[in-house]
């Protein structure tokens, strides 16, 4: 009698590991990179969309960081090496009462490393909307796709 209580418990407590460990894998595949690297951090609200529908043809993921006061929004920009001339700039400009954005490609979960299109087969837009201190990672298929978000955050933005 025992034993069949230390083998029902065996199972027991494998079958809790394995809900652990299934539940896991699938939470975090359901981020991106991007995502897990930056949601602990207490000075950036960090959110993921899957599937986010810009139109009837354009559908990406994507990874917001959103800078909760203007000392974490120049250590976000520093980390993603902005010179400090630009980072003073672009912050005055929007003290000013301009809206500012920019972006840029990137390797794909490296926001940090800017690349040329033609440079790489997998990579992300990274745009940057300085009024709202906000950095959008859009994992993208193809340039064209950027030029859509591009045009459609512009348009957002900047009305």
């Amino acid at each position: 009698m025992r034993k069949k209580i230390n083998t029902i418990l065996i199972l027991l407590a494998l079958l809790s590991v394995t809900v652990c460990a299934v539940t896991y894998i699938i939470r975090y595949s359901q981020v991106s990179d991007v995502y897990l690297r930056y949601s602990d951090r207490d000075d950036l609200r960090v959110a993921f969309v899957k599937g986010y529908r810009l139109d009837d043809s354009t559908v990406v993921d994507v990874t917001t960081l959103a800078a909760v006061d203007s000392a974490s929004w120049e250590n976000l920009l520093r980390e993603m090496n902005f010179k400090n001339e630009t980072i003073n700039e672009l912050v005055n400009a929007v003290n000013n009462g301009e809206s500012v954005v920019t972006e840029y490609y990137c390797q794909r979960n490296h926001p940090e490393h800017i690349v040329a299109v033609n440079e790489c087969s997998d990579y992300s837009l990274v745009f940057f909307s300085f009024n709202e201190r906000k950095t959008f990672v859009f994992d993208i298929e193809s340039a064209k796709q950027g030029r859509r978000i591009i045009a459609y955050k512009n348009n957002e933005i900047l009305k």
